[in-house]
């Protein structure tokens, strides 16, 4: 059976390769329904991806509350939000979910743009040329994803619609956050996740 992207791709690639793969490893024809725990489509060097197979325990189970903590609802002039729905002891698990996108922090899109304009171009411009070529990687990426998680993710909020980021670029912008680990290979992730994010 193809998987949508077989481990020995980062095996065989050098550790600074980036790599749009899935986390843990899905086949092509796998359904939602299947895995609960559900799946995250990723951008990473083959370096990253190594060290996460590598984990010991990889991949768990995620660890679901028998009493929700909270409920997505909405706040008065915000906008939808995580809303506490009882009491949460210190140290308790809130929310643990796979994500639905990981990125590196600093977004490298995977084709070259023409840059033969940036000697006339102003700041702006070549900022707003680097994100419209992101995008691109944004639909590769997204257009990986079961149709049900490719739904909840163009649901999020979007506050990036008027400076040059695309529609999935603006999304990520919006509802990403900072993943920090002690795998490192000389950069950070961001990720962007359903119930942790605005909707």
């Amino acid at each position: 059976m193809l998987t949508r992207d077989p481990l020995h791709t980062a095996a065989a690639s050098p550790d600074g390769a980036l790599l749009i793969t899935t986390i843990p490893i899905m086949n092509t024809d796998d359904e939602l329904k299947d895995h609960p725990d559900n799946w995250a489509e990723c951008l990473m060097t083959a370096y990253v991806k190594r060290m996460i197979y590598q984990t010991k325990g990889f991949p768990r189970p995620l660890n679901r509350n028998a009493a929700p903590t909270y409920d997505i609802s909405p706040v008065a002039g915000k906008g939808a939000g995580m809303v506490a729905t009882r009491r949460i002891e210190v140290g308790e698990t809130i929310c643990d979910e796979r994500p639905l996108l990981v990125i590196p922090a600093i977004m490298t899109p995977l084709t070259t743009p023409d840059l033969s304009f940036m000697k006339t171009a102003t700041r702006e411009q070549i900022v707003q040329a680097k994100l419209a070529e992101f995008e691109k990687t944004m639909i590769m990426m997204v257009e990986r994803m079961p149709q049900e998680n490719q739904d909840a993710y163009k649901t999020l909020h979007n506050c990036h619609k008027h400076d040059g980021s695309g529609p999935l670029t603006g999304i990520m912008r919006t509802n990403g956050f900072g993943l920090a680990d002690h795998i490192r290979d000389k950069g950070m992730y961001r990720s962007s996740c359903l119930s942790s994010s605005s909707k």
